[in-house]
């Protein structure tokens, strides 16, 4: 039957004749072949890492606690908009236990620490958390199911056309394209012909990347590490810019950089992400084959359902394909790759940020970030305050979305410059 449906499907899409129903039998296959028992074997329990000590896990519980600038709200969107009066003691503790624990399963034992938690946030809340279990549901992101939607055969030639697309204006950028073992290359689909020109071999064993030769003899060069879309495509041009000469430049050399490729979060059928650990390892090895220099750094992503057409948008472009939901879903512990402004203290940081992006309260991280600013004067001036350059900075654009700092030459000339005077320092 679902072959039947989806032949139909496939068939009234594509009316016409032996080409056009070929055409359709073609998507309906690759429907029953490819994306249903992926997704299938995607939906495999999460391997989670082993819980820390207890001391640890009360450090970082203290931690999370001193900063919830709004207790109800934090623990309403925890729990999907739910009624305070239905988020009781038993629902709460599955969340710590989640969280802190890294399990769904009860367990006696720990029911002593949790109830330690509890009480932690009956102080924040100012009220007791009512005994008992409610009808909601939290948000458990390595133990939900992991949501993802259908990509037609359509979908992944289109990814196949932006990624040649996008490879060969980084060739015309003087970019040399550092591939993995040839035995990889089935690996990943759409499959990547430009895999087989390039006499480059990546010395990581997972890790692909593009890389421009640095000659600068005064300047340091450049790590870049794109986020969850389609690859490097979106941030083309802000690594050309990266190199617009000036007169300085010009007898100087050029910047380096390096622009690692993470395909499975790149909208590509390949396989798992990497750990936090094996990542940094594979990045530490491409750098350690061209550089002594390394910086590197992870934005922590938050799911909600969308309601605005730019959430829907992302919602179904980005977050539910296959590789960026199990990415998510089975790969990323929070505990592992939280960033905390004390890890970052005494180092130079910019932190960019858009004021109506639709998936962090940029507003919130604003004020975690530059101390007892207050986030609530709309037109203050923690805003408009000047880029400085030094320590922890945060340059803060108030009418931009999530990403739309790389669309404008305008938006983006701020953060080459930005790179810039952070490659001129020693």
């Amino acid at each position: 039957m679902v072959l039947c449906l989806a032949a139909e499907t496939a068939c009234a899409e594509y009316k016409g004749g032996a080409e056009d129903f070929l055409c359709g039998e073609a998507l309906a296959a690759f429907y029953l072949l490819v994306y249903h028992p992926r997704r299938l074997y995607l939906q495999r329990a999460a391997t989670h890492p082993t819980p820390q000590c207890r001391q640890h896990r009360r450090a970082l519980f203290q931690r999370c606690h001193e900063n919830i600038p709004d207790p109800e709200r934090y623990l309403t969107k925890w729990f999907m908009d739910a009624p305070a009066s239905e988020i009781k003691r038993e629902n709460v503790k599955d969340f710590f236990r989640w969280a802190f624990l890294n399990t769904g399963e009860p367990s006696t034992m720990k029911d002593e620490e949790l109830e330690e938690y509890i009480r932690k946030i009956e102080e924040l809340l100012k009220r007791i958390i009512e005994p008992g279990r409610g009808n909601a549901n939290c948000f458990r992101l390595t133990l939900d199911k992991v949501d993802m939607l259908h990509r037609s055969l359509t979908w992944y030639l289109c990814v196949f056309v932006v990624d040649t697309v996008a490879s060969g204006y980084l060739r015309y950028y003087s970019f040399d394209f550092h591939r993995t073992s040839l035995l990889q290359f089935p690996t990943i689909f759409p499959l990547r012909p430009f895999t087989l020109l390039t006499p480059y071999r990546s010395p990581a064993k997972t890790l692909t990347y593009w890389h421009r030769r640095h000659t600068s003899k005064t300047r340091l060069p450049i790590l870049f590490i794109h986020g969850i879309g389609i690859g490097l495509y979106p941030y083309i041009n802000f690594l050309a810019e990266l190199n617009l000469e000036d007169e300085t430049d010009r007898s100087d050399g050029e910047l380096g950089i390096i622009a690692v490729e993470i395909m499975a979060v790149s909208s590509r059928i390949t396989g798992k992400a990497l750990d936090n650990v094996a990542m940094c390892q594979e990045i530490d090895c491409i750098l350690g084959s061209h550089a002594p220099y390394c910086t590197k750094d992870w934005a922590n992503p938050i799911c909600r359902k969308p309601t605005r057409a730019n959430e829907h948008q992302l919602y179904y472009f980005a977050s539910k394909d296959m590789g960026v939901s199990h990415t998510l879903f089975r790969r990323f512990f929070w505990s592992q790759n939280i960033l905390w402004k004390e890890d970052i203290r005494n180092r130079r940081v910019t932190v960019v940020l858009g004021g109506k992006d639709l998936i962090v309260d940029t507003k919130v991280v604003k004020e975690y970030l530059t101390g007892n600013e207050s986030v609530n004067q709309e037109k203050g001036s923690w805003q408009k305050r000047e880029w400085k350059g030094d320590g922890l900075d945060v340059l803060w654009f108030p009418e931009l979305d999530h990403g739309q700092v790389f669309d404008k030459k305008s938006t983006r000339a701020r953060l080459v410059n930005v790179v810039r005077i952070y490659c001129a320092r020693e």
